[in-house]
């Protein structure tokens, strides 16, 4: 199975990295991870779930980094 089309079915980048023999994930994400962008939106989905119905205090800094991430996602991820 070549490492497109296995990333197309979902293998996970971890194990293909791991069958491609490289040394860090992150040369097979450099190299693959533009042909996984579900990715992201599955990692959006998960923030989503994660903090749906969440109330916190507007000054804690669990809030500031939600706020962040809220900003590098386009608003996705829910206070």
């Amino acid at each position: 199975m070549s490492t497109i089309n296995a990333l197309a079915e979902g293998v996970p980048i971890s194990e293909v990295s791991r069958w491609l023999g490289h040394k860090s994930i992150t040369t097979t994400v450099d190299l693959y991870g533009h042909l996984v962008p579900e990715a992201s939106g599955r990692a959006r989905d998960a923030l989503d779930k994660a903090f749906a119905g969440l109330r916190m205090c507007p000054r804690s800094p669990l809030t500031a980094a939600v706020v962040q991430v809220r900003s590098m996602w386009g608003g996705r991820v829910g206070l």
